[in-house]
């Protein structure tokens, strides 16, 4: 009986060897998802800052066009007040 049970004891130790090995292995696999991961989040912080430099030439364009609005309008109501002879 004692060798059928040092037989599975050494099985059980096989197992466990196995089992660590192939622990290891995933252990790799995710350390390199993880820098996918990483590297990725730097591409997105980096287009993160580029979207954030574009809200900004868009509100300066909003003010360009409700500026060009105003003077069109204001030019557009002067042509109008020299044409009904209004000035």
């Amino acid at each position: 009986m004692r060798s059928d049970i040092r037989h599975l004891q050494s099985d059980v130790t096989d197992i466990k060897a196995e089992q660590r090995i192939r622990f290891a292995k995933i252990d790799a696999q995710f350390d390199k998802i993880d820098s996918r991961f990483e590297k990725s989040d730097d591409r997105f912080r980096s287009i993160e800052k580029d979207l954030g430099t574009i809200k900004e030439s868009l509100a300066s364009a909003k003010m360009w066009a409700l500026g060009l609005y105003v003077a069109l309008a204001g030019t557009m109501l002067y042509v109008m007040a020299r044409g009904f002879k209004w000035v």
